[in-house]
C-alpha cells in the first residue's frame, strides 16, 4: 500500500456533484515522523482549540454518532476532523436535526474540514449525509477515511458485501412472508433491525421491492463523494503526515472474516449453533424455497392453498368463520405454525446488524507532545476489541511507549486514553470490560456517551445503554460521563458526581465543558 499523502486533491462543491468529478483513492497510511513537519493552516471558524491542544465537539442528536474534532497547531491554526453523522430511525425530526448540524458544522470550521471518517455503514452513523446533502455541500472536505471493508478492490470485503447482500435479500422476503401471514407482531421486529440498513417507506404497500429504500448505502455513497481524496485503512497503520502534532492509530477492523463474526462477550455453544442454524434460514429465503425448512414432511403434509379450499381447515386453522379479526386473533392464530420459522429471521438480523458494527474504524489520536490520548470506537464489538492486541505499532519515539523499544501496542493507547467514545451506544457488547476499559487507567479518563434511552427503547432495545456499563464508566472516569440523551444534564459545579474524587477536581471538569449551542452539543477541551 502506498503511503497517504498529506496533500489531497481539491474540488469544488459543484464539481463534487457531477458523476465526471475526478477522485484519489488510496489505500495506505503515513509514517512515523509525528507529524513534525505538517503545519496546520485552517484559521477555522467559531469552534477552535487552543495553540498546540484538542477539543472535541459532541452533538446531541440523540441515539447516534457525530464528532468534530479540532487540533491547534502551534500557531494556532486548526485542523478539522469530522467523525460520522447519522441519528437512529426511531428519533424524531431527523432531517431538520440533521442540517442544523451540517450547519453548526459549517460556522465552528469556516467551512472546511481536513478529514471526514466514516467508521461503518449503518444509518445512525450516515443517514446524516443524506439529510443534510445540500448544507455539506457548502462544506469542503479535504479526504475522507473508510474501514478497508469498503474497499471495492479488496477481495474480501467484496465476499462480505456479496454475503450480507445475501441475508440481506432472505431478511426482506422474510418480512414479506410474515406480513402476508399476518404476523404483524415478527414483521415490526424484523422492520426495526432493517431500518439499520434503510428505511422501509410507508407509503408503498409491503411486499414490493422497492419498499426497502436503500438509504443506507445512498448516505453512505454521499458522504464518500463529499471528498477530494478517499483513503482505505487496515489496521496496523500510523498517519502522522495529516494533523500537526498528532499521530493516528489504526486498531480495526480486524482483516479477519471470523473475527468480524465474533458479537458477544462470550463464545459459547448455544451461540455457534444458532450462527449454524441461520444458514439453512438464508439459503431457504434468498433463492425462494422454503422446502428445506419444513417442520413436517412434504408426504404427511397438505398444500395451504388446498387446505384453504377444506371446509375443516378453513373453519378451524384459517378462522373464516370468525366474525371479526380480533376474534380470528384470539381464537385461531395461536394455532398457525406456517410462518413461524421466519422468526428466525429477527436471530439473523441480530447478527447482521452486530457483525456490520464490528467493520468500524477504529481510530486512536495521539497528542505527541502530552502523550494524551482520544480513543474512537465506533461501534466496535468483541472481534474487534480481541484484534487489538495482535497489532503493533513501529514507532520511532513515542511518549505512551512504555517499553521504550519503538513499538506502541493497544495496551499503550488504551493506558494513555483520556476520552473514549463508548463503544456502540454503550450496549452489553461494545466495550469490552477486562481487555478494554479496564486497561484506560488515566485519571483524566472522560467517556462520550452518544446514545438516548428513549430512542432505544423505540428501536427495541431496552437494555442500551447497559446499566452496568454506565455504573462502571462513571467510577473509572471519575463521573465525568458526558451522554447524547437529552434527559441528561450537563455537569453542575455545585453537584458533584458521587464518584469524583473532589470539590476542586470536579469543579476543574465543569470548566471543561460548555454548552455553545444549547441542548445541540457538548464542547469538550482536553
Amino acid at each position: 500500500m502506498a503511503k497517504a499523502s498529506g496533500k489531497p486533491k481539491k474540488k469544488s462543491a459543484k464539481k463534487a456533484s457531477k458523476k465526471t468529478a475526478k477522485k484519489s483513492t488510496r489505500r495506505a497510511g503515513g509514517t512515523s515522523r509525528g507529524g513534525a513537519s505538517v503545519k496546520a493552516s485552517t484559521p477555522g471558524g467559531t469552534f477552535k482549540a487552543p495553540a498546540g491542544g484538542m477539543k472535541i465537539r459532541m452533538y446531541r442528536q440523540g441515539f447516534g454518532d457525530c464528532y468534530l474534532i479540532a487540533f491547534g497547531g502551534e500557531n494556532g491554526a486548526q485542523t478539522y476532523v469530522m467523525i460520522d453523522m447519522g441519528v437512529v430511525y426511531a428519533a424524531p425530526g431527523k432531517p431538520a436535526t440533521m442540517k442544523s448540524i451540517a450547519s453548526s458544522i459549517h460556522a465552528a470550521t469556516g467551512g472546511h474540514v481536513d478529514v471526514l471518517v466514516i467508521t461503518h455503514e449503518h444509518y445512525d452513523h450516515v443517514c446524516g449525509f443524506k439529510f443534510a446533502e445540500q448544507e455539506l455541500r457548502r462544506i469542503s472536505f479535504g479526504r475522507v477515511w473508510l474501514a478497508w471493508t469498503q474497499d471495492p478492490k479488496d477481495s474480501l470485503a467484496k465476499s462480505l458485501h456479496e454475503e450480507y447482500g445475501q441475508q440481506l435479500k432472505a431478511l426482506r422476503a422474510a418480512a414479506v412472508k410474515l406480513k402476508a401471514a399476518a404476523d404483524d407482531e415478527g414483521c415490526d421486529r424484523l422492520r426495526r433491525f432493517l431500518s439499520f440498513d434503510g428505511e422501509l417507506t410507508a407509503s408503498k404497500g409491503l411486499g414490493a421491492k422497492e419498499d426497502f429504500s436503500p438509504t443506507t448505502k445512498e448516505a453512505m455513497t454521499i458522504g464518500v463523494g463529499l471528498a477530494a481524496s478517499t483513503e482505505y485503512f487496515k489496521p496496523g497503520r500510523v498517519i502522522d503526515d495529516v494533523i500537526e502534532g498528532v499521530r493516528v492509530y489504526v486498531m480495526g477492523p480486524p482483516y479477519s472474516k471470523e473475527k468480524l463474526k465474533e458479537t458477544e462477550p462470550e463464545k459459547n455453544e448455544a451461540y455457534l449453533a444458532e450462527r449454524a442454524a441461520l444458514a439453512g434460514f438464508i439459503g431457504a429465503l434468498s433463492d425462494g424455497n422454503a422446502e428445506t425448512l419444513r417442520p413436517i414432511d412434504k408426504a404427511y403434509a397438505i398444500d395451504e392453498k388446498a387446505a384453504g379450499t377444506h371446509e375443516f381447515f378453513a373453519r378451524e386453522y384459517f378462522g373464516n368463520s370468525a366474525k371479526n379479526a380480533d376474534e380470528r386473533a384470539k381464537r385461531y392464530d395461536w394455532r398457525r405454525i406456517d410462518a413461524s420459522w421466519l422468526r428466525a429471521g429477527g436471530s439473523l438480523a441480530l447478527q447482521m446488524q452486530n457483525a456490520t458494527n464490528n467493520t468500524s474504524l477504529v481510530l486512536a489520536f495521539e497528542h505527541v507532545r502530552s502523550g494524551k490520548v482520544l480513543l474512537f470506537a465506533g461501534d466496535a464489538q468483541p472481534g474487534n476489541w480481541r484484534s487489538w492486541k495482535d497489532v503493533k505499532f513501529n514507532v520511532a519515539e513515542s511518549a505512551i511507549d512504555r517499553d521504550a523499544d519503538c513499538v506502541v501496542t493497544s495496551d499503550d493507547l488504551l493506558a494513555a486514553t483520556v476520552v473514549y467514545k463508548v463503544g456502540h451506544h454503550g450496549s452489553h457488547n461494545g466495550t469490552m470490560k477486562g481487555e478494554g476499559l479496564e486497561k484506560m487507567t488515566s485519571r483524566d479518563l472522560v467517556a462520550l456517551l452518544s446514545t438516548d434511552k428513549e430512542q432505544a427503547e423505540k428501536s427495541g432495545w431496552d437494555k442500551i445503554p447497559k446499566p452496568e456499563l454506565v455504573e462502571r464508566l462513571m467510577q473509572r472516569t471519575q463521573g465525568r460521563v458526558l451522554s447524547a440523551d437529552h434527559e441528561a444534564k450537563a455537569p453542575d459545579k455545585n453537584r458533584p458526581a458521587s464518584q469524583a474524587s473532589s470539590q476542586k477536581a470536579w469543579k476543574a471538569w465543569v470548566d471543561r465543558v460548555s454548552e455553545p449551542e444549547g441542548v445541540l452539543c457538548y464542547d469538550v477541551e482536553v
